[in-house]
C-alpha cells in the first residue's frame, strides 16, 4: 500500500516536466573523449573503458586551477576538459560563508537538470549551524547549459562516451573546488551531493585526498543501472534500446559508477552517511543495496539511513526535514573544527 502510494506521488512529480524528456540518438562517443589516447574502435569502448576504469587515477586526474574569478559570491574557473560548447569550459559555482564556519566548508553538488535555486535552501541550513557552503553548477546547467539544449541530456547521454566524458568533467571540477577552497583557508571540507551529485560525489571522495566526510542523498553503485530501470530515465533506456544491453553499458560506463572505487576509501576511511529512500523509484533499493555491500566487503565504514519515502519526495515535508537533521548533525560531529 506505502509503495503504491509513493509511486503515486512520484510519479506525479515525475511528470511535470515529463514532455522536455526525448530519445535522442544513440551513439559510442568516443570523440568525445578527445583528451584521452584512445586505441581501437567504437566497438572496443567497453575494454576502453575498463582501461580506464582500471587507471581512474589518471581518469580524473587534476592539475592547478586556472583562470580563478571570485565576486565574492560567484566562483569561476576553466573547466580543463575540451568541449565544443564556451559554456561548458567556464565552471560556476556560488559561495554560501558562514561567519562561524571556523575553516569548515561543504562543497555542494545538485541533482540531474537542478535549476539555480536547487539546494540554495541546503547551503543556508549549513550556514545556519556554522557550515560553509560551496554550491557547484553541474556542467550543461543553468549559465552552463548551451542554448541548442533543453535540459541538461549531455551529463546522461545515450552518446555513451559523452556522458563519460561529463561526468569526468564534473568530478574534476570538485576536486578544483576543494582545491580552491583550501586555498582560502578552509582545513576541513566535505561534500554533499544529491542523485546524480552523490555518484558525482562519491567519485570525488574516492579520488580526492582533500575531502574528509561526505554525506550522499540517492546513491547507486552502477550507473547503467539506474538508466536502464529508474522512471527519470525512461527516455534514455528509450535511446538504448536495440543498441546496446545492460551488462554491455554497464562495462561502457563502469569508469562513473561508484561501486567500482568502494575499496579506493579503505586507506583514508572519510566519514560517510547515506541516505536513501525505501520506495524509490530512480534509485531503486536494489541499486543503493548494490554500494552498500561493495563497501560492507572492502571493509570501509559508513552509516545508512533509509526513510519511509521515494526519490523527489525526500525533498518534500515531512521528509527533507528529517534528512536535514541527518546531514546537519553529520556534519557538525564529523568534520573537525
Amino acid at each position: 500500500m506505502l509503495r503504491r502510494f509513493f509511486y503515486r506521488w512520484e510519479l506525479s512529480i515525475f511528470e511535470d516536466d515529463a514532455h522536455n524528456r526525448r530519445p535522442q540518438a544513440f551513439g559510442w562517443g568516443l570523440e568525445n573523449l578527445g583528451d584521452i589516447e584512445l586505441e581501437g574502435t567504437e566497438s572496443g569502448l567497453p575494454e576502453i573503458a575498463a582501461a580506464l576504469c582500471a587507471a581512474s587515477g589518471n581518469f580524473y586526474h587534476t592539475e592547478g586551477i586556472t583562470g580563478v574569478s571570485f565576486d565574492g559570491i560567484r566562483l569561476t574557473f576553466d573547466s580543463p576538459l575540451p568541449s565544443p560548447d564556451v559554456e561548458v569550459r567556464l565552471a560556476s559555482a556560488r559561495l554560501f560563508e558562514s561567519p562561524g564556519a571556523e575553516g569548515r566548508a561543504i562543497v555542494v553538488v545538485p541533482q540531474w537538470n537542478a535549476d539555480e535555486d536547487s539546494m540554495v535552501q541546503a547551503c543556508k541550513i549549513l550556514n545556519r549551524f556554522g557550515l560553509s557552503a560551496l554550491r557547484m553548477t553541474l556542467p550543461y546547467h543553468e549559465e552552463r547549459r548551451p542554448g541548442h539544449m533543453v535540459r541538461a541530456d549531455a551529463m546522461v547521454s545515450p552518446v555513451l562516451g559523452l556522458t563519460l566524458q561529463s561526468v569526468r568533467r564534473a568530478v574534476i571540477e570538485v576536486r578544483l573546488a576543494v582545491q580552491w577552497l583550501r586555498q582560502r583557508g578552509y582545513r576541513h571540507i566535505g561534500l554533499l551531493g544529491t542523485s546524480l551529485g552523490s555518484c558525482i560525489g562519491f567519485l570525488a571522495l574516492a579520488h580526492e585526498e582533500g575531502l574528509d566526510a561526505a554525506a550522499f542523498n540517492h546513491i547507486a553503485g552502477e550507473f547503467a543501472d539506474v538508466v536502464w530501470s529508474g522512471l527519470a530515465t525512461r527516455h534514455v533506456r528509450a535511446s538504448l534500446d536495440r543498441h546496446v544491453d545492460l551488462e554491455t553499458l554497464r562495462r561502457c560506463w563502469a569508469p562513473i559508477s561508484p561501486v567500482h572505487f568502494a575499496t579506493r576509501l579503505v586507506e583514508r576511511q572519510p566519514k560517510i552517511l547515506m541516505v536513501s529512500g525505501a520506495y524509490d523509484p530512480i534509485f531503486l533499493p536494489a541499486h543503493s543495496q548494490l554500494l552498500v555491500d561493495a563497501m560492507r566487503e572492502a571493509d570501509v565504514d559508513f552509516r545508512r539511513v533509509v526513510l519511509p519515502c521515494g526519490h523527489y519526495t525526500l525533498g518534500r515535508p515531512p521528509f527533507y526535514l528529517i534528512d536535514a537533521y541527518l546531514i546537519v548533525r553529520f556534519f557538525r560531529r564529523h568534520l573537525g573544527a
